[in-house]
């Protein structure tokens, strides 16, 4: 299953008309949309709406590795850059409030154009989003309210290679007021966000299907009946073995042989590790020389 998590239905209805969906009875206090494939659901506004909404939708239909989640909505970025319409797939995610980042693992290779994102539990104004422009530590951010804190949710149930974000640009922040004319902005915002995500559904829906193929893949792999063995050897933790079998299912579907770089490292007596913290490296190292 691929669950999609919105924020707003104005970013929903696009998405749902493309991939005819229909409304589901699941008894969620969230609206539900779905077949046999894919379940969209609108999280409603900030943190605290979004984490709940994707505790609730993913222990509902008790998910598994075989699943994942991807958020799609609207986003702001500082005036100036241009880019008003654009569609990113997120790499990098920072929780504004703690400061935290995190990073969702990048094994599907998609086409899209990456950029980082900054969520904030209140909106972000024009002026504040324009006074991260040009700070090396942000390299010219995206804003919403929930990527980050949908990330933080969903690992309780997904690996990091399960859970991607596609955002588009559709403002430069906030004029931060509470008058009449931007009150009246904000609805004719809401209708502008949904035209262009309408204008980028042939692009969110090869996405969708790509990961709804790899999904289909992994079941259908070979067994991994050394996984555990292998696990041990890396001394991994949950995180850790989650990451390891997601390298070998891409290994697996991309065709790279990761078999011969295990081997290498036995041969070399890098594996078994020592620590945890050797683990980590060579994990790492594994992922980069997969990735190549």
């Amino acid at each position: 299953m691929v669950f999609i998590a919105t924020a707003l239905q104005c970013e929903a209805a696009p998405i749902i008309r493309a991939c005819s969906l229909k409304k589901l009875n699941n008894d969620l206090s969230w609206s539900c949309y779905g077949n046999d494939s894919l379940c969209l659901f609108i999280t409603g506004v900030g943190p605290v709406a979004a984490s709940a909404a994707v505790s609730a939708v993913l222990s509902k239909y008790e998910c598994s590795k075989d699943d994942c989640l991807i958020n799609i909505g609207s986003c702001c970025e500082p005036e100036g850059s241009g880019d008003i319409g654009s569609i990113y797939l997120i790499n990098k995610l920072t929780d504004r409030t703690t400061g935290r980042s995190f990073y969702p693992d990048m094994l599907l290779r998609s086409g899209l154009a990456e950029r980082e994102i900054i969520s904030s539990p209140n909106p972000v104004g024009r002026t504040e989003a324009k006074s991260f422009t040009g700070e090396a530590v942000h390299k010219n951010p995206l804003f919403d309210m929930e990527a980050a804190f949908i990330y933080q949710a969903a690992k309780y149930y997904l690996g990091p290679s399960q859970i991607s974000f596609l955002k588009i640009v559709s403002d430069n922040g906030i004029a931060l007021d509470d008058s009449p004319n931007e009150r009246q902005n904000l609805a004719l915002l809401a209708k502008r966000t949904e035209e262009l995500i309408e204008e980028k559904t042939e692009q969110i829906k090869l996405y969708i299907s790509s990961i709804s193929e790899a999904a289909d893949d992994n079941k259908s792999l070979p067994g991994y009946e050394k996984t555990d063995e292998l696990a041990a050897d890396f001394k991994c933790s949950k995180v850790m073995k989650d990451s390891l079998l997601q390298l070998q299912k891409y290994a697996e579907i991309a065709g790279v042989d990761y078999r011969t770089v295990l081997a290498k490292f036995y041969s070399e007596e890098r594996l078994p590790v020592k620590s945890k913290k050797d683990g980590l490296k060579l994990l790492a190292e594994l992922k980069s020389r997969l990735l190549k």
